[in-house]
């Protein structure tokens, strides 16, 4: 079954008509002084999947260069995984039929380039397959082996290892091992080098009951030879192991050690997030590598280090710092001191690193929760807490001490239940103007966009409204490119603990 309806809203009004005699003057006057944005509009399709296990959508333009067709798995009660592809027409997305059944032996999916189009692939533990959802074809690519060891029996994920780590305009093969990264580089025909093993060992950590579990390191991908190719890095016991890009393409698998002259105790947010479950917080300082990349925008790659302080559990002090690249005597290096830090207070749940204006400086939007024992109490009767959205731009980089802009979200739970409702919050082009836009979600049937302007005030303060079923996790709202037209898109699952499950689809207009 499926439900589609169509919601807009244009966000420029005229405002004072309080003098008939002066009316055309005044629409004018705002004509050529005010600022003019955009309308935000979307079709949006609500499509049915059943109850089941968790549900795979992505995005991919497979049968028009144009519009993006939706890759749907659904997983039914009895674990039976099936693929299907939905066309989209004039923004409209049609029901799913019964699918096509999906080998059991599939551990991942994803969608990328192959041979200049879009395809979807498969991964067991040993190969990666090219996938035929037309006529239930798969065709072998090439042998893998990685650390991704069986499929998940009501789940099939989506994780990005069809990408273009070289640059190069072709996705390649990009598989977590046991030893490191494995690199098939994909040829102008289609076929797949032999792989090139990257090493950087896997963290291991203990499950609660003791099991040991694998996660891959945080990869980053960046021109750390100054040659103007894009390399891969790797933080291991404080140093970067950097896998520099030769001219054909591939990478060199012996890497070299760049300094980064600070001590890092983990790289990325997710190795930190894991350690300080354990961690004793009563007296601690922990820093990881969070980005590394051109953050100033002087085409030198950058360090963005996260600093946690911890006095007590409701004792947190968190600092961004930026730590500059330099070139010294054609060799990258990093200023020893941060050349500008954001301070931020409480709780930490999601940063994004975003350019807002487009100067090719980095902006921050940082949400967090200044949080203690009496706020944990109100919190506990009232059923819900407020989150500080922050917004940090560059200015000939450095950032403010204060926030350039704040704003607040509530975030609600049950404890009878269990439930928890955290609202979604992305930065992205909503209006098709080349500037980006804050959308916040606002309960469970509304998206709030408030419109980029590009200047100090960074968005509107009143936001277009959109009516549409939202659900209560971020992870579940993904950013996509439906079509065409510069403006986001989105793509929704709904999987509730119990009841039946759907997809919602926002394809912009």
């Amino acid at each position: 079954m499926i439900k589609t309806t169509k919601t807009a809203r244009s966000a420029f009004t005229v405002e004072s008509l309080w003098m008939r005699s002066i009316t055309l003057l005044t629409v004018i006057f705002a004509t050529l002084f005010s600022t003019i944005c955009f309308a935000v509009s979307f079709q949006v399709s609500i499509i049915e999947t059943g109850e089941g296990g968790q549900q795979t959508a992505l995005p991919a333009f497979l049968s028009n260069t144009e519009v993006a067709d939706l890759v749907l798995i659904t997983i039914d009660k009895k674990g039976q995984r099936t693929l299907s592809v939905l066309p989209q027409q004039a923004g409209r997305y049609a029901t799913h039929g019964p699918g096509r059944a999906l080998e059991a032996d599939l551990v991942v999916i994803d969608v990328g380039r192959y041979q200049g189009r879009d395809a979807i692939l498969g991964f067991t533990q040993s190969a990666a397959f090219l996938l035929d959802p037309l006529t239930d074809k798969r065709t072998k690519l090439a042998d893998i082996s990685t650390i991704y060891g069986s499929a998940i029996k009501d789940a099939l994920p989506h994780l990005d290892l069809f990408t273009d780590i070289n640059s190069d305009g072709m996705d390649d093969l990009v598989i977590p091992g046991f030893n490191g990264f494995l690199i098939h580089i994909q040829r102008a025909d289609g076929s797949f080098s032999a792989p090139i093993n990257l090493r950087a060992p896997p963290i291991v950590e203990l499950s609660f009951n003791d099991y040991p579990w694998y996660q891959p390191r945080q990869k980053y991908v960046g021109d750390m030879t100054l040659d103007g190719r894009n390399d891969v890095s790797v933080l291991i016991e404080n140093q970067l192991h950097v896998f520099p890009q030769l001219e054909n393409g591939q990478f060199l698998p012996t890497p070299i050690m760049v300094d980064t002259g600070i001590d890092l105790d983990f790289g990325g947010m997710e190795e930190l997030s894991a350690a300080m479950r354990d961690m004793d917080q009563s007296d601690s300082l922990s820093r990881a590598l969070i980005k590394l990349r051109d953050i100033d925008g002087d085409g030198v790659v950058d360090m963005l280090v996260i600093s946690v302080k911890s006095q007590g559990v409701f004792r947190k002090q968190t600092s961004y710092q930026l730590h500059r690249g330099i070139n010294v005597k054609g060799k990258l290096a990093f200023t020893r001191q941060p050349v500008t830090t954001i301070e931020s207070t409480g709780y930490q749940f999601e940063i994004k690193a975003v350019d807002f204006n487009n100067d090719s400086q980095t902006d921050m939007m940082i949400s967090a929760v200044d949080i203690g024992l009496g706020k944990v109490l109100r919190a506990l009767i009232t059923g819900s807490i407020n989150i500080d959205l922050n917004f940090y731009q560059m200015k000939t980089g450095l950032y403010a001490a204060k926030p350039d802009l704040k704003r607040k979200m509530t975030a609600t739970f049950d404890l009878r239940s269990g439930d928890f409702f955290f609202p979604s919050v992305l930065v992205a082009d909503a209006d098709g103007d080349g500037i980006d836009d804050l959308l916040v979600q606002e309960g469970e049937d509304r998206l709030n966009v408030f419109l980029g302007v590009g200047d100090d005030n960074l968005f509107l303060k009143s936001p277009t409204v959109i009516n549409v079923p939202m659900p209560s996790d971020p992870e579940l709202v993904v950013a996509a490119k439906l079509n065409k037209d510069g403006k986001v898109d989105l793509v929704m699952r709904h999987e509730p603990t119990n009841g039946a499950k759907k997809i919602v689809l926002m394809v912009s207009e």
